[in-house]
């Protein structure tokens, strides 16, 4: 019940954000205040190492039926030579705007919280990230003043901390294996760390569509 109550009001929020049908929004009829606040504290991508010809550009988080992330890298030129990985499995980098990203298979509500870790090698040197998808909310609640943005930032951020309660709280060995996302999806403003790689400089965010 709980759970329900969250992803009601996560929709109801999302409604508002994107202007929605806001007339009949997903939680008309009930009062919810979301079980989990969002903390006071920002986490960062934290980054270690560095590789000649790449630098690390940031991340951006899309929803689809699941979640996925994207991290972006800049390039000197090709990225022939260089192993890019994500939790040990090799992705070849995808060509965007004058980027490069790999992206995550779909990612499970429950496991929002889960600390996703890349790397890039030229089989001599390595630059490594970590990000788990839920920071992005906790990071946009604290740096905004707007109040919509805020209402669905906590909501969503309630709503994942649920469904990772919910997920810890049934027998082990239900759990199904994440789907990669298809189509464009909706995607979230791009965590940008503008940075070479082991220099990291402050995050900027910006609009990434």
């Amino acid at each position: 019940k709980n759970l329900s109550l969250e992803l009601l009001n996560m929709g109801a929020w999302a409604q508002k954000y994107f202007d929605y049908d806001a007339s009949n929004l997903a939680n008309q009829g009930y009062v919810i205040t979301p079980a989990n606040a969002v903390p006071a504290q920002s986490p960062e991508v934290a980054v270690d190492g560095g590789v000649s010809g790449i630098r690390f550009y940031g991340t951006s988080v899309r929803f689809l039926s699941k979640a996925a992330v994207r991290f972006y890298f800049a390039a000197d030129g090709a990225t022939d030579g260089y192993t890019f990985t994500i939790n040990g499995t090799e992705y070849e980098p995808v060509a965007k705007d004058g980027l490069y990203y790999i992206e995550t298979p779909g990612i499970n509500p429950q496991d929002m919280s889960n600390v996703i870790t890349v790397n890039v090698t030229d089989g001599s040197t390595t630059f490594s990230a970590q990000y788990a998808p839920i920071w992005y909310f906790v990071r946009t609640y604290n740096s905004t003043d707007d109040a919509v943005t805020k209402g669905l930032m906590a909501a969503a951020y309630s709503y994942y901390k649920e469904a990772e309660a919910y997920e810890q709280s049934i027998p082990s060995g239900n759990a199904k294996q994440p789907e990669a996302p298809t189509g464009e999806g909706v995607y979230i403003n791009l965590d940008v760390l503008v940075t070479t790689l082991g220099n990291c400089i402050d995050p900027v965010e910006i609009g990434f569509y």
